[in-house]
């Protein structure tokens, strides 16, 4: 009947019907033939054998001859499988999340897969990334939370320094030279450091520092202290350390970094709950109350001022002065 109503011959019909089809065929036989072998016989190897061949019959006629509107189709049942188990994983975590204790082993196995991960190169990258989109990245001149906590931060410093200046000072994590800036005011020498060039390129260029301020790329982690100083500023650094061991050596190497007498003063950011509350945070050392106390029971130190700051939404500052005594 298609044969006379179209004027054709049936053989030229069923060849134009079925051209280009070869390939998806002969990639269902072959699939399905390989998965009966595997699975052996019963119904479990059929219908895997049927799925598996026609995935792979529609995989074979997109490539060859799926005209656009039949690509978009086939595109979509390829697809579908991947969306539904992105479906069913969000409602998992959903669920996993109303579970205390499930909730807090996800967080923890997050945490240690940082602490594994955590590397020079890695943070470098992830503070350029941050840096790189705009400068002032945390509003610190828009913010008058921000601002409070800089001008609560200086009042703190100049309560101990009294009239004198800091003969040696340091500051770890300078980023674009915002907090530098007054820092400088206050100091006959200041050497400011960062790990990520993009912020350290800003901060040169923010004033004429002339011979009393330099900067230098360099990370905690890694690379000695150049000298001993009577006063070292790290403001929201060390969160982006996220090993234990490295959070560790930083503080012995900050406590020997410094003169005796000497002040350290670190601020460090409110880390997610999960982080903050659980027994392994202060193992894992998470979270900005767990960091300063972890400094603060250093031998040679002594807390000598804390504060806590909002600086909107959800995020709170801890900041710690410390001074060596020994």
């Amino acid at each position: 009947m298609a044969s006379r109503t179209c004027g054709v011959r049936v053989r030229s019909l069923m060849q134009r019907a079925f051209e280009g089809l070869l390939l998806p065929v002969l990639t269902f036989l072959v699939i399905g033939l390989v998965i009966i072998n595997l699975a052996g016989p019963g119904w479990i190897g059929v219908i895997a054998a049927a799925l598996g061949g026609g995935f792979g019959y529609l995989a074979g006629f997109f490539l060859g001859v799926a005209r656009p509107e039949e690509k978009i189709l086939i595109r979509g049942v390829l697809t579908a499988p991947v969306m539904l188990g992105y479906f069913l994983y969000r409602r998992l975590r959903r669920l996993l999340g109303r579970v205390g204790f499930l909730r807090s082993g996800r967080y923890f196995l997050l945490a240690v897969k940082e602490a594994l991960l955590d590397s020079p190169q890695r943070s470098r990258a992830e503070l350029n990334r941050e840096f790189a989109p705009r400068e002032d990245h945390w509003d610190y001149t828009t913010n008058p939370c921000q601002q409070c906590r800089v001008r609560t931060e200086l009042e703190i410093l100049d309560a101990v320094r009294g009239e004198r200046r800091f003969r040696n000072a340091l500051e770890v994590g300078c980023a674009e030279g915002f907090f530098t800036q007054a820092l400088a005011e206050r100091c006959d020498r200041l050497l400011a450091l960062d790990i990520s060039s993009v912020a350290l390129a800003r901060a040169r260029q923010r004033c004429d520092w002339g011979e009393r301020v330099s900067f230098a790329e360099w990370d905690l982690r890694v690379d000695p202290l150049p000298d001993t100083y009577d006063l070292i500023v790290m403001i929201h650094a060390l969160e982006y350390i996220r090993n234990p061991f490295y959070i560790r050596r930083a503080r012995a190497k900050l406590v020997k970094g410094l003169r005796p007498g000497g002040y350290l003063l670190v601020g460090t950011m409110r880390d997610d709950e999960m982080f903050e509350n659980r027994w392994w945070g202060r193992y894992l050392l998470r979270g900005g109350r767990t960091i300063n106390s972890f400094l603060a029971r250093h031998p040679a130190v002594k807390v000598v001022k804390t504060a806590e700051f909002y600086l909107g939404k959800n995020f709170v500052s801890y900041d710690v002065l410390l001074q060596r005594t020994r």
